[in-house]
């Protein structure tokens, strides 16, 4: 069934209209060294827009999942100093950075869940990974942790804990310094003022995909079921308390895409012919994915596109297919300004597409 649906996809990606403001250039932020056997990914945009933290992963020969489970990561930082690029070692044994909206927090995977105070170079743990020993037998308890986003006023931070028999994201409340127990969906976005989080829960049972589109509120712990019976497969909820925009590929008559989905009456309207979760600019106003041209499967493109009209381009080939790992996210990061995109190729160079002003 999937193969069917991004097959289908990837023929409404040629169709597509052309996105109306084409990128005004492109540089290469950092190449994969073969020789040195490194490789590059998840790009972070500092909130200020001077920097750009990533990892390094050595011992690489090329970008795959050898390469994205190797320990003896690094994390570096790349500042814009008189229009270069000026890199610098930041953490060692470390992975997965998240940048707090203000800026003056940088969390990141190392043994458990780590946050970085960039100003003192001070770091606390928040989690300790469970690792089995050498000789242990029972690995179920076995976990990993990782973050994926702070909420827009900083104070939450989900993170993405991965187990041997399940995995689960997770709230950590950064000013209780503790993990407060609750659970979010495969998918979620949080809510402009930073009291909710959207998210979707799938369970694949006999080629049946029972869904429900959950609300929290996380301070209270409370949560109530929006909407039911569609297969969620992403979720954005842009600076409108009572609009979401959710990926469904299984809606009743409209066929897969994009919609609009009115939080409180919970009417759904058809914004656009996308089947890949999107990834928006801070301002909303671009977005990215990744599909596969039909005629070449196994290529991966990389498409921007206008949420003013939904129209969108081709904007490069042969870039790293973020499907199928779990944070998604970190192979593409914008700019706080909207107007720059960094992504991950399929060598594991990063690059950075500047858009005009409009």
């Amino acid at each position: 069934m999937r193969a069917v649906l991004l097959l289908f996809a990837t023929l409404i990606l040629v169709l597509a209209v052309a996105y109306a403001s084409p990128p005004a250039g492109e540089v290469s932020l950092i190449q994969a060294d073969p020789n040195a056997r490194i490789v590059y990914v998840n790009p972070a945009w500092s909130p200020d827009g001077r920097s750009i933290a990533y990892v390094a992963i050595p011992d690489a020969d090329k970008l795959d999942a050898n390469a994205i489970y190797r320990r003896g990561k690094t994390i570096r930082v790349a500042t814009l100093q008189k229009g270069r690029w000026r890199h610098r070692l930041l953490l060692k044994n470390a992975d997965w950075p998240v940048w707090s909206p203000d800026g003056k927090q940088l969390a990141f995977g190392s043994d458990g869940l780590m946050a970085l105070t960039p100003a003192t170079g001070k770091t606390r743990r928040l989690t300790k990974d469970k690792l089995p020993g050498p000789k242990a037998r029972d690995e179920a308890a076995a976990t990993t942790d990782y973050p994926v986003s702070f909420s827009p006023n900083g104070r939450f931070l989900v993170y993405y804990r991965q187990m041997w028999e399940e995995d689960e994201r997770r709230v950590f409340d950064l000013a209780q310094g503790r993990d407060i127990g609750v659970l979010v969906g495969q998918c979620f976005d949080w809510s402009p003022d930073s009291r909710c989080i959207l998210s979707a829960y799938n369970w694949y049972m006999d080629q049946q995909v029972p869904t429900r589109l959950i609300l929290t509120d996380v301070a209270r712990r409370k949560w109530r079921t929006v909407l039911r019976n569609y297969r969620i497969e992403g979720i954005v909820w842009p600076n409108e308390k009572r609009y979401a925009w959710v990926l469904l590929v299984d809606p009743p008559s409209e066929g897969p895409g994009m919609y609009r989905l009115d939080l409180e009456s919970r009417k759904l309207r058809k914004l656009a012919n996308i089947h890949e979760w999107i990834f928006p600019s801070s301002d909303f106003k671009r977005f990215a994915f990744t599909g596969h041209p039909p005629d070449k499967p196994k290529q991966t493109n990389l498409y921007v596109g206008d949420t003013g009209t939904w129209r969108f381009r081709l904007l490069a080939t042969g870039t790293f297919d973020p499907w199928g790992w779990h944070v998604r996210k970190r192979f593409l990061s914008w700019s706080p300004d909207g107007k720059s995109l960094a992504y991950v190729t399929e060598r594991g160079d990063i690059r950075i597409v500047r858009f005009d002003g409009r």
